[in-house]
């Protein structure tokens, strides 16, 4: 009789610590009232870059972001070893596609000497733009013909928001040998 309950015993120990439909081997489970931590909860958490990626989690899938041709609008800043430094000088550019997708042609203003209202073709401003975007990696370059001033300013950056870019430039012109930033946003 003692190894009928011993037996009976174990049978119901057994069937009920078995299977608990409540708890998983997720690590994103539920234990009592705790929610524990982890790359599928839900929640920005952790050292995540965004919810569920980045950091301790798997990288974080690219985004989609978009540029259009239109009228931009930003800021130049560069500084010339020997020479001027230019900070938030306003630049506007009209920005039209190019041959292929991914590329755009266009005109760069110094804002200060933007004339034109909407770009009317062969209105090279200041310069003419090229513009590539391969994966969110831009390149710029830009063909500066400010009067007595002329030189070529190359750019790498980013497309991060829709319509904007954000490049680290170098280039030459009058002035000497520039480093900087320029910034375009769509208006």
């Amino acid at each position: 009789m003692k190894t009928l309950v011993i037996l009976l015993g174990t049978f119901f120990l057994t069937t009920s610590c078995g299977n608990d439909d409540n708890i998983d081997s997720e690590p994103d489970t539920m234990v009592g009232e705790i929610v524990l931590e982890s790359c599928s909860d839900g929640i920005l958490n952790q050292d995540e870059q965004e919810i569920d990626c980045g950091g301790v989690c798997p990288v974080c899938a690219p985004k989609e972001v978009s540029f259009s041709i239109g009228r931009y609008s930003g800021v130049w800043n560069s500084s010339v070893v020997n020479g001027p430094s230019f900070s938030d000088l306003g630049v506007t550019a009209i920005i039209n596609n190019g041959d292929v997708a991914g590329n755009f042609t266009g005109s760069l203003f110094i804002t200060n000497n933007f004339t034109s209202c909407c770009g009317s073709q062969g209105d090279n401003g200041d310069g003419l733009i090229t513009i590539s975007i391969s994966n969110n990696q831009v390149t710029f370059l830009w063909d500066d013909v400010i009067p007595g001033c002329e030189g070529t300013f190359n750019g790498t950056g980013t497309l991060d928001e829709e319509d904007k870019i954000a490049l680290n430039l170098t280039g030459t012109d009058c002035d000497g040998d520039h480093i900087g930033t320029l910034v375009l946003t769509k208006q």
